[in-house]
């Protein structure tokens, strides 16, 4: 599903996590997440919210930094 909406929408990545995964989704202070770009998809473990929120800024970073 999400590899289909982020092409249906051009995105360049969409972020999927299973919200009904214990200790993943809403009301919870970790998460579960599945980048999705072009390139492929690329699961991240379960980790705190703050880490992946800095891992996904960083990805960013590093494509705007190679003109991606």
């Amino acid at each position: 599903n999400a590899r289909q909406k982020r092409e249906k929408k051009g995105f360049d990545w969409i972020v999927a996590n299973p919200a009904t995964e214990l200790g993943a989704g809403f009301g919870t202070e970790t998460n579960r997440v599945t980048l999705v770009g072009e390139e492929g998809a690329e699961e991240l473990p379960m980790q705190h919210k703050h880490e992946v929120a800095e891992i996904l800024l960083d990805r960013v970073q590093d494509a705007v930094s190679s003109g991606s």
